[in-house]
């Protein structure tokens, strides 16, 4: 992760009331979400395939 942390969260009062795991565990699939995101969403910029309009 890079040095600014970006909480998957706009609510900071809640995500303070999360252990820490919880923390890890869902920053974890947030990053994870927007790497697969912006994965999927290159191919409309480069004219390569991206997924069929269903998904």
């Amino acid at each position: 992760m890079s040095g600014t942390t970006v909480l998957p969260c706009h609510d900071p009062d809640l995500w303070a009331e999360l252990n820490p795991r919880q923390q890890i565990y869902l920053t974890e699939i947030y990053y994870a979400g927007q790497s697969a995101e912006s994965r999927s969403k290159g191919g409309a910029f480069d004219w390569g395939h991206g997924p069929p309009a269903s998904e």
